[in-house]
């Protein structure tokens, strides 16, 4: 009885100091993560059974789609064991000699699973505890690659001009305090993966610079923090580095802000905001960021596998006329649904969230020239991604310098000649230039006016040292006369001399089309004249 009256006794005042302990107070106690006694009566007494503590190591995770995101802590019981630990969401696993929780979540969709997560824990009295803590899951936008012969992907990245987009020499390194993997030539070439061994270690607030002689680093002018460069990472820690960049090894810009690197992985860099477009930078300096705590020795600064950058592709090149053509793939890092667009052409692409994208366009003779085309893609949450290439587009029709002689040409005098110094034959000069020269014609392919030549020289006729070509046509066998007698319908009582644009056309030996125009004045005289005028 006296055991009774003590509890009774105890738990009175329990009740007196609650009651006059601040509801908030109360409320703030209680996520200390420390249960109230549980209370068993019986009609003959009242016993304290257990208390169950829960803790957590993070108040809130934030993760990105696609990745894996985990948080661990303790649950424990004063006087009993702990029978059950579960998570409203997630797999949950519980390691009762040590009373450590680890809880992980494979992130397919951000931000929709952004939410909070509540462990529980349960001991064998059936006596429960919690503890919560917020998951912040963030959307990463789609990623899209172009197929090149060349291409090379390494842990998920895609690299259009494969090996040659890693670094090739160690210009400088200066090793930090406590490390123990210190060959640098282990930084360069393609990522090999593994254990710390592999790779190179630059110790607490150590760095190396990297040279690129077969592939320069430039900014990709991609929209959406389009990656330009990537370091791949070893090991098990997620250090923090500066990334400076520069042309001759001398003259270096920062970005403004260290770069987290991901543990193990490779991690992309962006570079527009302090790169001159069209510059070509040859080094990389990777410094890591100091850290003044405990680390094992093996593992202090950033661990470095190798270091890539995303080449600039080969334009596509074809004929006017002809339809280019481009591949890739997509991908989206959770569930998304990804649309593809071109900024000109059609791409159309295979699945939803991930697969192949195939790209077209008809060009034409107005498409001449070099012509940038974008492919983006956009995933459901408003992520963007976007990949460039050059289209150049080569004429298929060349323009040529010619001069119809004489450029007054009497439509009488069609017939009645016998030789080529008569106006039976009109003579059309092909000029050479700067940039085209008339020896390359094919003469059989030359049309003037509708007829086809039937003699060709080559003469100096403009006197500046370079062969032109001269060739002859029938003036019976032109399109001449229908063309004046076309121009004279509505002008009958006005017979005038008429100027006419007249068009030559040929290829090259080698198939390119050419043109060329002029303006000839046709006339006629007499019956003949009176003739055609009264037939109209």
């Amino acid at each position: 009885m006296r055991l009774l009256s003590w509890l009774e006794s105890a738990l009175s005042s329990v009740s007196r100091t609650a009651s006059k302990t601040p509801y908030h107070a109360r409320r703030a106690r209680c996520r200390t993560m420390r249960s109230p006694a549980f209370i068993a009566e019986t009609l003959d007494a009242r016993v304290v059974l257990s208390a169950v503590s829960v803790t957590q190591q993070f108040a809130d995770v934030t993760v990105e789609e696609g990745r894996t995101a985990t948080n661990f802590g303790y649950a424990v019981s004063d006087s009993a064991t702990i029978s059950s630990v579960s998570a409203s969401v997630g797999a949950l696993a519980y390691d009762a000699q040590w009373g450590l929780w680890q809880w992980s979540l494979n992130s397919t969709n951000g931000p929709l699973q952004s939410q909070d997560i509540v462990i529980t824990a349960t001991d064998s009295e059936g006596v429960s505890n919690f503890v919560s803590f917020h998951l912040d899951v963030t959307n990463v936008a789609p990623s899209i690659s172009l197929h090149t012969a060349n291409e090379a992907v390494y842990q998920g990245v895609s690299f259009p001009l494969g090996a040659l987009s890693f670094a090739d020499q160690v210009a400088a390194l200066n090793l930090g305090t406590n490390t123990a993997f210190v060959d640098a030539t282990q930084s360069l070439g393609v990522p090999t993966g593994g254990d710390n061994s592999r790779g190179l270690t630059l110790g607490n607030g150590g760095s190396v610079t990297l040279q690129f002689t077969d592939l320069p680093l430039v900014d990709q002018n991609s929209v959406a923090g389009g990656a330009d460069l990537f370091v791949f990472d070893l090991g098990l820690d997620a250090e923090e580095a500066t990334i400076e960049i520069s042309a001759d090894g001398t003259n270096w810009i920062a970005l403004a802000h260290p770069v987290a690197m991901r543990a193990g992985e490779p991690t992309g860099i962006d570079i527009t905001s302090i790169a001159t477009a069209g510059t070509e930078y040859h080094f990389v300096r990777i410094t890591d960021v100091y850290f003044e705590g405990e680390y094992d020795p093996f593992y202090v600064g950033t661990d470095i596998d190798a270091v890539g950058v995303v080449g600039q592709v080969a334009p596509i090149e074809v004929n006017a006329g002809q339809t280019a053509t481009y591949s890739g793939a997509f991908r989206d890092a959770g569930l998304d649904v990804v649309t593809l667009s071109a900024s000109m052409g059609t791409v159309t692409h295979s699945g939803s969230n991930s697969g192949e994208w195939n790209w077209s366009y008809s060009t034409s003779n107005a498409d001449a020239g070099t012509q940038t085309v974008s492919i983006r893609a956009t995933d459901a949450d408003g992520g963007v991604s976007v990949v460039k290439f050059d289209l150049v587009c080569r004429s298929t029709s060349l323009s040529i310098d010619i001069d119809v002689l004489p450029n007054r040409i009497n439509l009488n005098r069609i017939s009645g000649f016998r030789d080529f110094t008569s106006n039976r034959f009109v003579p059309v000069v092909i000029f050479t230039t700067e940039t085209f020269n008339a020896r390359n014609i094919d003469p059989g392919t030359i049309v003037f006016a509708g007829a086809q030549a039937v003699k060709t020289g080559l003469w100096d006729v403009d006197g500046d040292g370079d062969k032109d070509l001269v060739a002859f046509f029938k003036l019976r066998d032109t399109n001449l006369f229908d063309a004046y007698r076309d121009s004279l319908r509505g002008h009958s009582n006005k017979p005038i001399r008429r100027d006419i644009q007249v068009g030559l056309t040929a290829k090259t030996r080698d198939g390119v089309a050419l043109h060329g125009e002029d303006v000839v004045q046709l006339f006629m005289r007499g019956k003949a004249l009176r003739e055609l005028l009264d037939s109209l």
